[in-house]
């Protein structure tokens, strides 16, 4: 495949900011180069096919984007999401391709570790990165010997990232695959070319509605918001409604502390109480602390105020090679509730259409296959629900679809998927009380629970849909009849090893035939199978 490029250029800019209310540690990266005070001091550059490194001053960056081709031109950075983004927001100039040596480092060197500029010189036994002595902290206007001194650390840092792409590269035989540069060029140019709108309108009528339920519902109770507000007064409210304030100890400090956190299972209980008053209140309290949806839709706005939604999403950002939310974006695009009115304020722009899809049922399906797990694989090859058959057998209902019983559905989902992650059973039970990506609290009471059993005693196998499972197998998680798995049992006792003693220290693998053969004759007692 010809790329789609002719020439690759390494760019990194140097930027003003000022410590007090100007800086990235402060602000999100489309904060901060939306914001009218932005100004480039310079920037530096080099093409891989050539030593020279040229800096460019801030007043010519115009003249030189004006110089290059875009459309044949790809860029690399480190941290290419701002330096990129100034590219395109400033000056107007859109790469053809997006390399960003941060990214891959992410990708080959896992997210715990730490990939910065500096740490990478060192992983990689390169120049340090080092510092300017001359502090540009708060300045407008550079001097020319400040100028001259950032222009060279801002050279020495455009060489180390030409070095380290090389570095990664090598580090991969046949080189960085070319489907997973695509993915980071793709994932960067939804931030750094944004396009989705946002409808300023139906976020302010959110908040102002959120605002007048949240004061209705406490001239309901009839309680001031400071009391729900305030942890000991809360407590107070509970006990004279004749409750004990649930406790916890607290991760952080490790003493007691009470547990009205949303996602604390016992406020979660109190939430679902079949006390309406304890009920309501608690609804309240959850009115009155969280502000997540608030602060999301003000800073859509604030957003909005400033152009489109750029997407801030990093490659490889989690430990297990999802993406995650850029480090300081504030914002995750990933975890909106669904149906809630921030994913319905974002828009295409006008002449387009916003799609939305999702890969059907993707993790468990890649689960399956890198296990072998055949009765899963069977699922997905039959093309049945495979939420919706581990659901049958969570629940014991045979039959549970997504349309009858939707909520139950997105139970078992939240505890397929979190068994491929290793999820303990508080953490299921807690993401039931407190609601799975998007879905309302799921609590089973006793009408359900003798359903259930009765639903379960019924249930019918679900490899050949002849056989019952029958009730004691059902009871302990069953999906197929006894026939059935008595032929799946077969299956893998032919394929089984048996690891013995093997010589001083040494292990060797043979038939269960073979095993048998040699304890007989050497009585060999710790003999072990696997």
């Amino acid at each position: 495949m010809k790329a789609p490029f002719d020439r690759v250029i390494v760019v990194d800019f140097e930027t003003r900011w000022d410590s007090k209310d100007y800086t990235l540690s402060k602000m999100t990266t489309e904060q901060y180069i939306r914001d009218p005070r932005f100004k480039a001091f310079g920037l530096a550059y080099k093409d891989l096919d050539q030593e020279e490194i040229v800096w460019v001053t801030g007043e010519d960056i115009p003249a030189w984007v004006e110089s290059v081709d875009w459309n044949t031109t790809a860029v690399v950075a480190h941290n290419a999401q701002f330096d990129v983004a100034i590219l395109s927001w400033v000056y107007g100039a859109k790469p053809c391709f997006i390399f960003d040596t941060l990214s891959m480092a992410r990708a080959l060197r896992g997210v715990e570790l730490g990939n910065s500029l500096a740490t990478l010189a060192e992983h990689y036994n390169l120049a340090p990165k080092g510092k300017a002595v001359n502090n540009s902290n708060g300045l407008t206007e550079l001097s020319y010997e400040i100028e001259q001194e950032l222009a060279e650390y801002c050279k020495h840092d455009v060489w180390l990232c030409e070095q380290i792409l090389e570095k990664l590269t090598m580090e991969v035989e046949g080189g960085y695959p070319l489907k997973e540069l695509k993915l980071i060029d793709m994932t960067l140019k939804m931030f750094t070319n944004p396009v989705l709108e946002l409808d300023k309108e139906m976020l302010r009528e959110a908040i102002v509605e959120e605002r007048e339920k949240r004061e209705a519902l406490l001239e309901k109770i009839k309680i001031e918001e400071s009391a729900l507000a305030s942890n000991d007064q809360f407590a107070d409210v509970l006990r004279e409604l004749g409750v004990t304030p649930p406790k916890k100890i607290s991760k952080t400090t490790g003493k007691e502390a009470y547990a009205f956190a949303k996602n604390d299972a016992l406020f979660q209980a109190l939430l679902n109480s079949d006390n309406e008053d304890v009920a309501l209140i608690c609804e309240a309290r959850l009115k009155v602390k969280s502000t997540l949806e608030r602060t999301r839709a003000q800073r859509f706005i604030d957003i909005a105020e400033r152009g489109t939604l750029p997407v801030p999403l990093h490659y490889y950002g989690a430990h297990t090679g999802r993406w995650s939310a850029s480090k300081g974006s504030g914002l995750n695009l990933q975890n909106l509730k669904r149906g809630s009115f921030l994913r319905k304020a974002i828009c295409a722009p006008e002449g387009y259409t916003l799609v939305v899809c999702d890969l059907s049922q993707i993790e468990p399906r890649v689960l399956a296959y890198l296990s072998d797990y055949q009765p899963l694989l069977q699922i997905f090859a039959s093309g049945q629900d495979a939420y919706a058959a581990f659901g049958a057998q969570m629940f014991g209902i045979p039959g549970l679809n997504k349309k009858d019983h939707a909520d139950l559905r997105q139970s078992a989902k939240s505890a397929l998927l979190g068994c491929g992650y290793g999820m303990g059973w508080t953490s299921f039970s807690a993401q039931l009380l407190t609601g799975f990506l998007g879905a309302p609290p799921t609590a089973l009471h006793g009408g359900q629970l003798q359903t259930c059993e009765r639903e379960r005693k019924s249930m019918r196998c679900i490899r050949c849909y002849e056989n019952g499972v029958g009730k004691r197998r059902a009871a302990l998680g069953h999906l197929i009849c006894k026939p059935c798995g008595e032929q799946d049992a077969l299956s893998v006792r032919k394929s089984w090893t048996v690891m013995q003693p093997y010589g001083k220290g040494n292990y060797q693998f043979v038939t269960p035939t073979t095993a048998m053969s040699d304890l007989r004759n050497t009585n060999q007692k710790d003999t072990r199978g696997v």
